[in-house]
C-alpha cells in the first residue's frame, strides 16, 4: 500500500483518519444491542447509553480542554477566484 503526500503548501485534514468515528454514536445502540443478545448479559444494553451519554461527551470536553485550536483551510487565492469567476459552472445567477 503506498501513500502519496500532498505538494508543499497544499492543505490538508489533519484529522481525517478520525473520520470515520462519526458512525460511533449510531453504532453503539447496535453493537451493544448484538452483545446483550450474544450474551445473555442484558445489562450490556446499557454499554451504548454510557458511550453516547459518558465516553463522547467526556473524551470532547477534554480534547477541546488539552489541544490548541487549529487554522481553518486556508481560503481560495485571488487568482483561483479569477478563473474560476469566468467558468460556466457558477452557481450564482447573474
Amino acid at each position: 500500500m503506498s501513500q502519496t503526500l500532498a505538494a508543499p503548501g497544499v492543505w490538508t485534514d489533519g484529522k481525517r483518519l478520525l473520520w470515520w468515528l462519526g458512525i460511533m454514536p449510531l453504532a453503539t445502540p447496535l453493537l451493544s444491542g448484538a452483545l446483550a443478545i450474544a450474551t445473555g448479559v442484558q445489562s450490556l444494553w446499557w454499554v451504548g447509553v454510557l458511550v453516547i451519554f459518558g465516553l463522547i461527551p467526556s473524551s470532547t470536553v477534554c480534547s477541546a480542554k488539552t489541544s490548541a485550536t487549529r487554522p481553518n483551510p486556508p481560503s481560495v487565492t485571488s487568482k483561483a477566484k479569477a478563473t474560476t469567476a469566468g467558468s460556466s459552472t457558477s452557481v450564482c445567477c447573474s
